[in-house]
């Protein structure tokens, strides 16, 4: 429904046509009385409004939203008051959507983080279970301790070739006793 008052809060358009300004002083019927969080608007305290629950004289249950709008460029304090209001179900309707493909979307991140925090932990564990093995293998013994992440240029790679190194002096030593 579209409401539009005067600056003394008048209707100039109601759902209610009977409730729009007329010349009988007696007869008038203005939004503050009806709408009293609106008064901040007329006295210019606010630009917009919005009121989540609006009272009697409405349809059921419903949300407004109400606006001041200048009515000249020359500096006059002329304006309207433009509002509009809808039923709260229909807006709830619409909040209800959004939060079930909002939950939805959520679940979908969160697993795609999931599997993703699955495959990264695996791809950077994997040279670490190499030297794992590698060490393990060298301590029992095994000639050719394991293949090792030689090539790569990192910590992990430092750190294997020192390994491998250790592990061809150990296995050299062993093939050849000092007498």
């Amino acid at each position: 429904s579209l409401y539009v008052t005067n600056e003394q809060g008048a209707y100039v358009f109601h759902p209610d046509a009977t409730k729009i300004a007329g010349f009988d002083p007696a007869q008038r019927h203005r939004i503050q009385e009806e709408i009293p969080e609106t008064q901040p608007l007329l006295d210019g305290r606010l630009p917009q409004l919005v009121v989540p629950s609006l009272r009697a004289g409405f349809a059921g249950s419903s949300v407004g939203y109400f606006e001041r709008v200048p009515l000249a460029v020359d500096g006059s304090e002329r304006f309207l008051v433009l509002g509009v209001s809808t039923p709260r179900d229909s807006v709830l309707e619409h909040v209800d959507e959004i939060r079930k493909r909002g939950a939805g979307y959520t679940f979908l991140f969160v697993l795609f983080a999931v599997v993703l925090a699955i495959l990264a932990t695996r791809l950077l564990t994997k040279p670490l279970r190499q030297l794992t093995q590698g060490v393990d293998r060298l301590v029992r013994g095994q000639e050719h301790a394991t293949v090792l992440p030689v090539e790569r240029n990192d910590e992990i790679g430092e750190l294997a070739r020192a390994i491998q190194f250790l592990a061809n002096k150990l296995n050299s030593e062993r093939d050849n006793p000092r007498r």
